[in-house]
């Protein structure tokens, strides 16, 4: 069996899927208590790479098991940086 077969053959588990649904970026968010995930937002709203970014930081900052003010400042790297760009384009 090669690798890429062993890889294939690997059921992904719900509650615990760091691949594809990393508990950091599914919360229950909404009013019924379904959860949603960060990219689903972000895809949603068709947001920008760097507001996509800021969100997504934002999001996982209260979540993500270390890195909380990490998280706020990377939020922040992304947020100044998407600025510069519309004050540069004006």
């Amino acid at each position: 069996m090669t690798t890429s077969a062993k890889f294939n053959d690997i059921e992904p588990h719900e509650e615990h899927d760091v691949v594809n649904s990393p508990a950091h970026y599914t919360h229950s968010c909404l009013p019924n208590g379904t959860q949603i995930e960060c990219i689903e937002v972000i895809e949603m709203l068709d947001l920008p790479y760097h507001l996509g970014n800021t969100l997504k930081y934002l999001w996982r900052h209260n979540h993500h098991t270390r890195g909380r003010i990490e998280n706020l400042k990377k939020a922040r790297w992304f947020l100044n940086r998407y600025i510069a760009k519309l004050e540069n384009a004006e």
